[in-house]
């Protein structure tokens, strides 16, 4: 395997299909010379000089017209996001309306907006509340204290320390 090719799984720009484009039509040099300049592999260099000639590029018409729609990204297929706008929209309203004001859970918010008809996690609704600015206008409170903690502090033995400290009283002894 040579160097080239260590390099060619990299991701060509707009830039580097545009030097493919304008060296593969406006000189004599091969492929595999354009390659070994660039540093793509030759199959690279073919697809992407294809590719823009299936995009409309035309080599015979002088000076060459190389535009963005030749070298441009393809659109990528990928995963629908369940953030949308009208998913934030029913978030939000839903977090406004309530009249506690942010007591609710973000779990109980997202099993609204579910039955609602629009299926999201908890963690969707609290980036969603985060990204548009909008937090809890107060703490949950803790249920409250412990027994032990009402009746006030337990009795706790004297350190040492202070009664190493203490002074003498004048009848005591050393």
């Amino acid at each position: 395997m040579s160097a080239t090719n260590a390099i060619s799984r990299e991701k060509s720009d707009e830039a580097m299909r545009g030097a493919i484009l304008a060296l593969k039509a406006s000189t004599t040099w091969s492929s595999s010379e354009i390659s070994a300049v660039l540093g793509l592999s030759v199959r690279q260099v073919n697809r992407i000089y294809s590719r823009c000639l299936k995009n409309g590029f035309d080599p015979s018409v002088w000076p060459l017209q190389i535009n963005n729609s030749f070298v441009s990204d393809r659109p990528r297929s990928g995963r629908p996001k369940k953030r949308t706008e009208e998913v934030e929209q029913a978030i939000a309203e839903n977090y406004k309306r309530d009249s506690r004001n942010g007591e609710r859970s973000c779990a109980d918010i997202a099993a609204e907006i579910t039955q609602a008809g629009h299926l999201v996690s908890f963690t969707t609704v609290w980036k969603v509340l985060k990204d548009i600015g909008l937090r809890k206008s107060r703490p949950i409170k803790k249920r409250g204290p412990r027994t032990k903690m009402k009746e006030g502090p337990a009795e706790s033995a004297p350190s040492p320390y202070v009664l190493a400290l203490e002074r003498p009283e004048e009848g005591d002894q050393v």
